[in-house]
């Protein structure tokens, strides 16, 4: 018992300090958004610039599968997102392009110019986390999860990478970052 709560000790994140506070604030405004599901459920999904060749990026909206799946991204369907406070809509059509995979628990959306998302709301993926190796850079690292838990207001909750375990097709990340039931498709940020 002594050893577990000197582990969780261990495990806390640092306060947030306030130039933290404003930048994150920016980012929960901005870069994500509460997804509102057709079955009432929420989730979280965040704008991002998503590598697709040599210097090229898409601009996307990116959640887990499990949000929004192949029945929500067909050609007919609309998806309904907030960002801070603001309902739009994204009508799924045959030129807009859309990847989703159950295995990897990911759902991508293209987001074209007319659906008025500004340009400064996407996100860089960060390459290293791609990277072999990348377990002993990360572990333990101080990281936020900005998310829509409960499909509420949305918050900032701050946390460490607990553990990265990698095999040949796909990498898990452990995190101790308190989430609920609408804070899946959430960034990580550290």
């Amino acid at each position: 018992d002594d050893y577990i709560k000197e582990k969780e000790l261990a495990n806390q994140p640092k306060p947030i300090g306030k130039k933290e506070l404003i930048i994150l604030l920016d980012l929960v405004t901005k870069h994500i958004c509460k997804i509102n599901c057709k079955d009432g459920s929420h989730g979280t999904g965040f704008f991002c610039y998503v590598p697709i060749g040599w210097g090229n990026f898409l601009t996307a909206l990116l959640t887990n599968n499990h949000v929004l799946n192949l029945n929500d991204i067909q050609p007919g369907q609309t998806i309904n997102v907030t960002i801070d406070n603001d309902d739009k809509e994204f009508s799924i059509d045959n030129n807009r392009k859309t990847y989703t995979n159950e295995s990897f628990d990911v759902t991508i959306i293209e987001i074209k110019e007319e659906d008025g998302i500004d340009e400064k709301s996407f996100f860089y993926l960060d390459k290293q986390i791609f990277e072999e190796n990348v377990s002993e850079i990360f572990k333990n690292c101080q990281i936020y999860l900005l998310h829509y838990p409960k499909g509420e207001d949305a918050e900032i909750s701050p946390g460490v990478i607990k553990n990265i375990t990698e095999d040949e097709e796909k990498k898990t990340i452990q995190h101790l970052c308190v989430t609920s039931g609408g804070s899946s498709g959430s960034p990580i940020i550290n």
